[in-house]
């Protein structure tokens, strides 16, 4: 089955813990972070647990930092989410997904780029039926996901940084975000894999 982006929780502000929902058709929780003022990568937790890191990102200098987080088959129910990045106006966004690969490792790829440059590209080719979340930070307000990238969230912070993140369900493009002019940011984006489609055909026994 595809994966599909269910709901979000979105949180200014980190080390600060806030509460998150997941239902039962959550398969998989995807945490995305984000800050402009420290060159140290988040780490993330849910219900104490601490997620599984899929890729960082940096921009000129290893600030500007990006990261992407998961867990399979989180518990369901309210939760706490607790980040810790060291900045205090970093964003962070919690995204319950369907669908999501339950066992075994469930990145199949990830990159991430980063410093003054537009578009701001992962540099893999996503592939039908998978589902790819992003997450940008960069120093203007007006990026946007690339045509066929649903936006989830999008917050100006901190007076001159804007965190975003997107969906993308895998069609053999690479996932992107860009305005037509460089600004200084980084960009990272993951490339899940999903949960096996068993069929429904009659077994016959002999």
């Amino acid at each position: 089955m595809p994966i599909a982006y269910i709901s979000k929780t979105t949180k200014l502000g980190n080390d600060v813990p806030f509460d998150h929902i997941t239902t039962a058709a959550t398969d998989g929780l995807i945490i995305v972070c984000s800050n402009r003022l420290v060159n140290v990568d988040s780490t993330a937790k849910f219900n104490d647990v601490a997620l599984t890191v899929a890729q960082n990102g940096w921009g000129a200098g290893g600030y500007w930092r990006t990261s992407i987080h998961y867990m399979q088959n989180p518990p369901i129910g309210t939760y706490h989410i607790d980040t810790i990045n060291g900045d205090v106006a970093g964003v962070t966004t919690a995204i319950n997904v369907s669908g999501l690969l339950k066992t075994g490792n469930p990145v199949r790829f990830s990159d991430y780029s980063g410093g003054s440059c537009d578009p701001m590209v992962a540099h893999f080719t996503s592939l039908v039926g998978d589902g790819v979340f992003d997450v940008i930070v960069v120093a203007e307000s007006s990026w946007h996901p690339n045509s066929g990238q649903t936006l989830i969230d999008s917050n100006w912070f901190g007076g001159n940084a804007l965190h975003g993140c997107s969906f993308l369900i895998g069609a053999l493009t690479d996932p992107s975000w860009h305005r037509g002019a460089a600004d200084d940011g980084s960009y990272t984006a993951v490339d899940f894999i999903p949960a096996p489609v068993f069929g429904s055909s009659p077994m016959w026994w002999f």
